[in-house]
């Protein structure tokens, strides 16, 4: 039981260091702002465009709740465009969410696969050094 325990403990402090390093990464930072930006600069258009003329976009939150379910691919159907630029608008943002969200799981990813290149380049500097004392030892 300590043993499977102490596997866990150790997975789960690794976890953790990983996506702290990944929440330090300029790169992080630079995908949340760009994302940040998109969403208030479409849902500001969207209400803009919309406004008016689409029966379900009367408030600003009624613009920025169809963002969020659009961004985040719950689409219930409730609010959609009913002008051109409107859905241009839809459009420009469903595309640079779905490449902004796939960055970020690929940074994520890429952290962890690091780790464990580092974690295998350290056995393997071990290993050289063992197998470089046997040789030594046999002549």
């Amino acid at each position: 039981m300590y043993r499977a325990h102490h596997h866990f403990a150790k997975g789960w402090k690794h976890f953790w260091k990983t996506i702290g390093k990944v929440l330090r990464d300029p790169i992080f930072l630079a995908l949340t702002l760009i994302g940040n930006g998109i969403l208030i600069v479409c849902s500001v258009l969207f209400y803009v465009f919309e406004q008016g003329t689409n029966p379900n976009v009367i408030t600003g939150f009624d613009a920025a709740y169809w963002t969020i379910v659009t961004i985040t691919t719950v689409g219930y159907g409730d609010v959609a465009p009913v002008t051109v630029v409107g859905k241009i608008v839809s459009m420009i943002m469903m595309l640079t969410s779905g490449v902004l969200f796939f960055s970020v799981i690929a940074l994520v990813a890429s952290s962890f696969v690091e780790r464990e290149f580092e974690v295998l380049e350290a056995e393997i500097k071990e290993l050289r050094v063992e197998i470089k004392k046997l040789l030594e030892r046999q002549q």
